[in-house]
């Protein structure tokens, strides 16, 4: 429900989430600031396909939607470059909240966000480290907004930050080499 919590323990999860509006999904223990809370709760989605046959996102975020703390990886790779295509942890449409996490080596876009059917993408994006994803570290496009701060972004295929097609996120404070193509663009 609206409002509710939810705290996962530690360990491996083989599944995708679809998170609801206003729900907090946290991992267990204690934020020491260098990811090791994420390193106990990897959600991995390798081999999963939603109920139409497609690859998920691993996580499909909410309007003030939370996810914190977790090691997100294993999506399938798929063409990022096709409209509709999923990202490893998503706001399309949707304006959540994603920190603490380690979000790597997935085949598409790290943390992407975009308006859809007239609902804007808004994303708080702090304190993340996001690397070896198949297309774009963070990405906002289609008129998306929100804030990417204090993140590590590196080693992803293509862009590290990226802003394309009306986007007008602020980013600040982060950490963002040796991506494929530019650092920010």
């Amino acid at each position: 429900f609206a409002g509710d919590s939810i705290l996962v323990r530690e360990g491996e999860y083989h599944e995708y989430i679809e998170l609801k509006d206003s729900v907090t999904l946290y991992s267990e223990g204690l934020d020491d600031g260098n990811f090791n809370r994420a390193l106990r709760t990897k959600i991995h989605s390798e081999g999963l396909k939603d109920k139409d046959g497609k690859v998920p996102p691993v996580v499909n975020c909410a309007d003030g939607s939370i996810i914190d703390g977790f090691e997100i990886t294993g999506m399938d790779s798929i063409n990022h470059h096709l409209p509709g295509h999923s990202h490893a942890v998503q706001n399309r449409g949707a304006s959540g909240i994603i920190k603490n996490c380690i979000i790597h080596d997935n085949g598409s876009t790290g943390i992407g966000s975009h308006v859809r059917e007239g609902h804007p993408a808004n994303p708080t994006i702090i304190h993340n480290e996001v690397y070896n994803n198949l297309g774009i570290g963070i990405g906002f496009n289609r008129f998306s907004k929100g804030i990417a701060s204090d993140n590590i972004v590196y080693g992803n295929r293509e862009t590290g930050i990226g802003c394309q097609n009306g986007s007008s996120p602020l980013i600040e404070r982060n950490v963002v080499y040796e991506n494929g193509w530019n650092g920010i663009s």
